[in-house]
């Protein structure tokens, strides 16, 4: 079970526990809300803190018609399966027993306790809904649209609206739950039904059916971003080509997989994408795809094999498996077993991406996306496209940006909400949230960081926080709170997460639950729990805003940073030095594990910490350009410089070339003497960016000492000297000549 596993408190007076039976004896009169989810749902856990605030508010509040509920399905399966739960979390509003209505809006506070609001009357029969007197101009889009459809002879464009113009109130009904996720019992299922159902079954019925049921979770590759994307991680690819479509219902098959393997993206690193070969037929070529689909899987940007099987759920889901298995097992023909980078690194170029109907949800299904929709005859998108363009600027490297024109894909807009156009939201890890401020560049970087910081999740059973506590995870952060107050006390506190993008989330612990443990005994207070050693308080003030953003952001990378091109210089620039392994994956005996605990040990060191050193690595198979510029060569694999990026300097660290050893004590001497400045290293020129831009180094890997230096000097004076000789010798002979 993840340490990201919250518990669901058992029955209180607010919030009832139900099994069947006791759901037919108390939930078959009056009303209730009842939530369906399951424990390893990761949108549950999310929504868990949610739901306990508005079944405790609601249920104190004066002539409140509601009582709440929420039933877990992997132990009642029957219950969930009567009421036709499709996805995880599902809301339901029951009426003495019957369904009365789903919930299909984002689950947020706000939205759930309006659309409560809303239903506070029971439902009687289905009214039609009003048209509203005023008609947006994104209707007319529609209208306009429909037109053109109906009729190829209408060529006159039909105005957009603009971001003055009054739209109606939006409704949650035309927006679906991007939580929704299908479990892997309820997909055989429905694959079996499938098989027995008639043949003459579309595939249009077949991509309705997997829109209807399931978010297809694939990232979209292209030629321009294939190698970039695949550098790290295991990926299952699919090649496509809608000229050689896919037999029976493989586009739901696929759909289903994403979803029920999607937690392996976060501990393993491991994805799905697709690419077009319509599209993309270069990169295809190159792939060697003979046929469609074919299905290959990489690892860390290489070839490993074609899927020989066959295109059905449990063949693949069983291949899947074994891929994790021969991971884990560590056996000769598996994987290496270092921990890939967390995520796809976010907006690494600075610029606007482009979505459309097909590639949003694969794009946005995690990470954090600024998300602006658009048509190119809408004039208020005009000056506002160049706002979006300089966001994404600054907001390289932390936030994705993209854009949607709405142009020819009104549908797809009407789906997200959008009532007129321009029209911003965010999107983090798939769930939405509507922007309604003002279009100013820094009011939209605001919004950004506001809507991208961490979940905060709280643990309170035992067993969980043992199994949390335990984790081998990258770092993370604890709020320890010994009281209702001082948990209450943390909502105060949520403002100080804004901007610093942190990767990890923040985790709510009782007292109770860690007072076995000798390192967090204070509360409230936070705490940094790393991999390779115990959690270490923050010694400051909770009231000194300033003093607690600044020992967040700088504890907030794990002890040892993978780096690569997409995050080398913003790392730096967070440290004084970087101590910097170039390690080879590919070899028998790989050094990470030996790095780890070396800078596990080093970062506990009070005087290296004084000196704000980072550890990282790096894979120099990868980056051999990085090796040959440092005078190294891949046969030099595995070593270690010392890199100051505030001086633009590298420094060697020597090492025993038959046997590979990291010294922490020779290390620790290094970093001493670079601080007391009795290391002198090659100073670097050109590009700011030290990633490949670094000049040659000795190609021993010997440090330039104060040696080098007087030579390099007596050199420059002795060519000076020469040359001076040498002018003077030839202007006495030009005015000898000219005198002749």
């Amino acid at each position: 079970m993840s340490r990201k596993a919250l518990i669901f408190p058992p029955n209180d007076e607010n919030n009832f526990e139900f099994d069947e039976a006791m759901f037919n004896r108390k939930a078959t009169k009056g009303r209730w809300f009842i939530k369906h989810y399951v424990k390893w749902c990761p949108h549950c856990q999310h929504l868990a803190p949610v739901w306990n605030d508005i079944a405790k508010d609601l249920t104190a509040e004066e002539g409140n018609p509601f009582q709440f509920g929420q039933i877990e399905c992997d132990e009642v399966k029957n219950l969930c399966d009567k009421h036709n739960v499709q996805g995880y979390p599902t809301l339901i509003l029951f009426q003495d027993g019957k369904i009365e209505e789903e919930f299909n809006g984002l689950p947020e506070k706000d939205i759930i306790l309006n659309w409560l609001k809303e239903h506070k009357t029971p439902k009687v029969i289905e009214e039609p809904k009003k048209e509203s007197q005023a008609e947006s101009e994104f209707d007319k889009l529609k209208s306009a649209t429909e037109g053109v459809e109906a009729d190829k002879t209408v060529s006159s464009e039909p105005e957009l609206p603009t971001q003055g113009v009054e739209m109606p109130p939006p409704t949650p009904e035309p927006v679906p739950n991007p939580l929704a996720l299908s479990i892997p019992d309820y997909a055989k299922k429905q694959i079996e039904e499938e098989k027995s159902s008639s043949s003459t079954t579309t595939e249009d019925d077949s991509d309705s059916l997997k829109n209807k049921h399931h978010i297809d979770r694939t990232i979209t590759l292209t030629e321009s971003k294939f190698t970039q994307a695949i550098e790290h991680g295991i990926w299952i690819i699919r090649h496509t080509s809608k000229k050689n479509p896919p037999p029976g219902r493989f586009h739901i098959l696929w759909s289903q997989l994403t979803n029920d393997f999607s937690e392996f993206k976060k501990h393993l690193g491991f994805r799905f994408a697709t690419i077009d070969c319509d599209e993309e037929t270069a990169l295809c070529e190159r792939n060697h795809i003979e046929k469609h689909p074919t299905i290959q899987l990489w690892e860390s940007g290489e070839f490993i094999e074609n899927y020989e099987g066959e295109l059905d759920y449990d063949p693949l889901a069983k291949y899947i498996r074994a891929i994790q298995s021969r991971k884990f097992n560590h056996d000769s023909t598996g994987f290496k077993t270092y921990q890939f980078p967390g995520s796809y690194p976010p907006n690494t170029e600075g610029l606007v991406d482009k979505l459309s109907s097909k590639s949003y949800a694969s794009m946005t299904g995690e990470g954090n996306w600024l998300v602006y929709y658009m048509s190119g005859t809408c004039v208020s998108c005009r000056p506002l496209s160049n706002t979006i363009e300089e966001v994404a600027k600054q907001l390289k490297s932390k936030v994705n940006v993209a854009q949607f024109d709405c142009s020819n894909e009104i549908e797809t807009c009407e789906k997200h909400g959008v009532k007129g156009l321009p029209f911003l939201t965010f999107v983090k890890d798939g769930v939405q949230k509507v922007y309604t401020g003002p279009t100013t560049e820094d009011k939209l970087i605001k919004f950004a960081q506001t809507s991208s910081s961490p979940n905060f999740i709280q643990i309170a059973d035992k067993s969980s926080w043992d199994k949390f506590k335990n984790s081998e995870e990258d770092n993370y952060f604890i709020y320890n709170y010994g009281s209702k107050k001082e948990l209450s006390d943390f909502a105060k506190l949520k403002t100080i997460f804004d901007g610093l993008y942190l990767q990890s989330d923040v985790y709510l612990v009782d007292k109770e639950l860690t007072k076995d443990s000798s390192t967090i005994d204070k509360s409230p207070n936070f705490y940094i729990q790393k991999p390779h050693f115990s959690a270490k308080p923050y010694e400051g003030t909770l009231t000194n805003n300033q003093e607690l953003r600044k020992w967040l952001k700088s504890n907030q990378y794990p002890t040892l940073i993978p780096l690569g091109s997409e995050n080398f210089d913003s790392i730096l620039s967070e440290f004084n030095y970087m101590v910097l392994g170039i390690l080879d994956p590919g070899k028998d005996h790989f050094d990470l594990e030996e790095l780890k605990s070396l800078s596990a040990g080093l970062t506990q060191n009070p005087t290296i910490s004084e000196k704000k050193v980072g550890f990282g690595w790096l894979d120099g198979k990868t980056h051999l350009d990085y090796v040959h510029t440092l005078g190294r060569n891949v046969e030099d694999l595995p070593f270690i410089v010392i890199i100051q990026p505030g001086q633009n300097k590298v420094f060697s660290v020597l090492e025993d070339k038959s046997k590979f050893q990291f010294k922490s004590g020779s290390i620790e001497t290094a970093i001493n003497s670079l601080g007391e400045k009795k290391l002198v290293a090659d100073q670097m020129t050109g590009s700011k960016s030290l990633l490949g831009n670094i000049k040659l180094m000795p190609s021993e890997g010997e440090s330039f000492n104060s040696n080098h230096l007087i030579g390099l000097v007596l050199v420059a004076l002795a060519l000076g000297f020469v040359y001076f000789l040498f002018k003077g010798r030839f202007r006495r002979r030009m005015s000898k000549r000219q005198l002749d």
